[in-house]
């Protein structure tokens, strides 16, 4: 798509789905501190599993919006690897940052398809935030599953299911963030594309 220049409004793509991350996370914990405890999944809290999410997925929808395709694809590169770096300081084992880099290449790249082919296809309207709900809860389930395999953490009391229902409400309200932000921006374009029409009319009167 012609890329636009970059307007306050797309930064609605950012905000709107990490605060509606936040709320979700919040009202699904049901307290700040079972929030925020990082004692959880991998030792790291819900919290900064929401943020780094809605982080990605938010800057990834502007830069489709925003910049030239190889600005897109070397955030999908260099957030992964800006990931690894701060998981591996987490973590308290030793792990290969190479390994840990393509798992969460692999993971990014899978809901940058699925956010490609849902809320930015402009195809999926009616049913675009149940599809990427979904089917992103389901790839960010996979990947914790097989990011605790590679951290040897103990699992038992994290099933497929539990990590997924857990993911799935992320997804709906980070879905939500999105159809808010996409909504407001569209009419602020529909509104710029009115006014400008209009200035032009006027002026081709003048003459």
């Amino acid at each position: 798509m012609a890329r636009t220049k970059i307007l306050p409004r797309y930064f609605l793509l950012l905000l709107f789905p990490i605060i509606a991350a936040v709320l979700g996370g919040l009202l699904y914990s049901g307290s700040y501190m079972a929030y925020t405890n990082n004692k959880g999944i991998t030792d790291i809290s819900q919290a900064e599993i929401n943020l780094a999410l809605s982080f990605f997925i938010g800057i990834l929808a502007i830069a489709y919006y925003c910049f030239s395709k190889n600005i897109l694809l070397g955030l999908q590169i260099f957030i992964p690897l800006l990931y690894g770096l701060l998981m591996l300081l987490r973590f308290k084992t030793e792990l290969s940052l190479v390994l840990l880099f393509l798992l969460n290449l692999a993971c990014g790249f899978l809901l940058w398809l699925i956010l490609r082919y849902t809320y930015l296809a402009k195809t999926l309207i009616r049913l675009r935030t149940l599809i990427f709900s979904f089917t992103s809860a389901f790839v960010f389930a996979i990947y914790l599953k097989l990011l605790m395999a590679l951290i040897k953490q103990p699992n038992a009391e994290n099933t497929f299911r539990d990590l997924f229902l857990n993911a799935l409400v992320l997804f709906i309200f980070i879905g939500v963030g999105i159809s808010l932000a996409i909504l407001i921006i569209t009419r602020k374009d529909i509104k710029d594309m009115a006014i400008a029409k209009k200035d032009n009319v006027e002026e081709n009167d003048d003459f």
